[in-house]
């Protein structure tokens, strides 16, 4: 197949960071065009200064039998939509091969600058980003030396994104995962309606507020800044080391009182971040009231996708019992009966922030959710047949966790109990203990409390135990030379530098320029691989928990894309373990690589978006 490597270098009155691709390219317009077939020398169009795009690449751009590659592709297709005039389902993602997805798949940093330099190939022009800002950013005239540089700034872009190709072929990409990227674009495409008149009134209400809080802050405390930390440990004294969401509730539960008590009061109301999502939203909205672009493909090294712009992770559950009331409460801008009836005002707006996504006008939107799948997953790998067994028969898991931790019938175990077996399922199953426990934020125990909770969960857990130690020995085994490793479903693999853990879906995890090192906690000899984190490489060290972690959640994230498949026509947005549906409900179908796994998915419908 003929391939069209392609780089397009762009401006607009939109800021790309905070309002996202699909916001920006309506109103952004093409500066320069680079672009090269196969080996061909590349060639730049100077768009913005009249230079007319060659009629046989304009029609190649549409043509399904040529294979058009760029290095976060979805930015191309987007803008050149924008550019030609043509509707959002023009310049179909089938037709386009994206580096960064490919690149995120092999484990390379996501950015083209940090991807070449992990691959070694070299010729990315310095003061690149300066020409970027210059042209992209304050509209500088497109004219002299520095216009000159920036084209030839754009013909190296390509250049290395064809390289980089070249280079990702020996980490071949399974099909399906290209349908899953594939998918993911039109999802994206597709984005989801959100409630405006609500955003901006949620925006309103809660600078409003804020600059109320800020005042009395001041008027109480002296701090002429009460949003700064700095001013705000100073005034509260040597020993505040620290004024994150734990240590301001731990202040506040400690008996904090008066000026000091109402200060962390409105520290804990102004650090709020959900409230920041309603200015995110409003930035990215598109003119058809949808938001798109906030879905990641492979945005973790797991296979995850990872949240943009809206970040839909984590979102708070909706506090009011009556959401609608306080829908309408907001929609008005009634602040002093939100605060008479639900309390603190950024709270009450920062726990709203899911029903801000609502269904097209009357239709529905369809929730669904994996009940508790990584641990359905861990027990169905590891051979924890009594976690099995419960799933299978449907019972309360933390209640049953309890009894088996405490050798209780599940009928004798008190709420406090399941707590203890909630908190120890949740934390403790990728090989945590101690520090695991206290960052899920456990206050009640001391450390030898928490030890012992440890103790009874591993005890309840034999097989999982073990298998962190089988996962650990195969990974070990197969980079000492040993030969490929399986580990029930999984295998374990070393080519060249690179360790792989073949997943029963098809696909592999790849831990990239692996080594035998000593582990910085046992001492014992363990495996250590290049690690990409915020554009930067690192190195991290594995053990069998984390690897458990790893397989886990790879394995449970494919789970959720087979179902994505599936409803790929009506998705508007989905989480980890949840997908949400405009105007249809499709049945969960398990996959034939699941055999014997438990899965369990529970949906409702609404006109608004939240967690049943």
């Amino acid at each position: 197949m003929k391939t069209l490597f392609v780089d397009i270098e762009t401006r607009s009155k939109v800021d790309l960071k905070s309002c996202g691709a699909y916001r920006y390219a309506e109103e952004a317009e093409l500066l320069l065009l680079g672009y090269a077939y196969d080996t061909d020398p590349v060639a730049v169009i100077d768009v913005i200064n009249n230079q007319q795009i060659p009629v046989n690449v304009i029609v190649d751009l549409w043509d399904p039998e040529i294979l058009k590659v760029a290095h976060n592709a979805n930015f191309e297709r987007t803008l050149l939509r924008r550019h030609f005039g043509y509707d959002r389902h023009l310049l179909p993602p089938q037709q386009w091969l994206c580096t960064a997805a490919w690149g995120a798949y092999a484990g390379l940093p996501r950015s083209l600058d940090s991807a070449c330099q992990v691959a070694g190939i070299a010729g990315k022009l310095l003061g690149g980003k300066a020409l970027i800002t210059k042209f992209c950013t304050k509209h500088k005239p497109c004219c002299g030396e520095d216009w000159k540089s920036f084209k030839a700034y754009n013909r190296q872009d390509v250049e290395v994104e064809r390289e980089l190709y070249k280079w990702l072929h020996q980490y071949p990409m399974p099909a399906k995962e290209w349908d899953l990227w594939c998918m993911d674009q039109e999802i994206n495409d597709r984005g989801f309606r959100i409630d405006v008149p609500f955003v901006k009134a949620c925006i309103d209400i809660s600078e409003t507020h804020r600059a109320v809080l800020a005042k009395e802050a001041t008027a109480i405390s002296g701090i002429a800044n009460p949003n700064s930390v700095a001013q705000l440990k100073k005034y509260l004294g040597e020993n505040v080391k620290t004024l994150n969401k734990a240590a301001v509730a731990e202040m506040l539960a400690k008996g904090a009182t008066g000026v000091t008590r109402r200060l962390l009061e409105i520290r804990q109301s102004l650090a709020l971040s959900s409230v920041k999502k309603y200015q995110a939203l409003a930035n990215a909205v598109c003119q058809d009231g949808r938001v798109r672009g906030t879905m990641l493909y492979y945005g973790a090294h797991t296979g995850r996708w990872s949240g943009r712009l809206f970040q839909p992770q984590n979102l708070p559950r909706i506090k009011p019992v009556d959401p609608e009331t306080a829908h309408m409460m907001i929609l008005k801008k009634d602040a002093e009966d939100i605060e008479l009836f639900y309390g603190d005002i950024e709270a009450c707006l920062s726990s709203m922030i899911r029903t801000a996504i609502i269904a097209p006008k009357d239709g529905f939107l369809r929730v669904d959710d994996y009940s508790a799948i990584e641990a359905r997953v861990c027990a169905w790998l590891a051979g924890e047949e009594w976690i099995l067994g419960v799933f299978r028969r449907d019972e309360p898991y933390y209640e049953a966790t309890a009894a088996k931790m405490y050798h209780l019938d599940p009928a004798a175990i008190t709420k406090e109990l399941r707590q203890k077996g909630k908190t120890a399922a949740l934390s403790l199953q990728y090989q945590g203990s101690v520090g695991a426990l206290q960052r899920m934020g456990v206050e009640s125990m001391n450390e030898e409390e928490m030890l012992e909770l440890v103790r009874a969960w591993r005890a309840a857990c034999p097989a999982i135990v073990a298998y962190w130690g089988r996962l650990n020995n195969a990974a070990l085994d197969a980079v000492r030379g040993a030969g490929p490793q399986k580990v029930g479903l999984l295998t374990f693999r070393v080519k060249n530098h690179d360790m792989f853990i073949d997943l029963p879906a098809g696909r592999a995890l790849i831990y990239r320029n692996f080594e035998v090192t000593e582990s910085s906690k046992t001492g014992e000899p363990a495996v250590a691989y290049d690690w990409e984190e915020k554009g930067k490489v690192l190195r991290k060290q594995l053990y069998g928990g984390l690897l458990c972690e790893n397989v886990v959640q790879s394995i449970a994230r494919d789970i959720l894309a087979e179902h994505l498949l599936d409803c790929k026509d009506v998705c508007v947005l989905h989480v980890h373990d949840e997908v949400v549906l405009e105007n249809k409900e499709i049945p969960l179908r398990i996959p034939s690589w699941c055999e014997g796994l438990p899965l369990k998915i529970a949906g409702f419908t609404s006109t608004y978006y939240k967690k049943e």
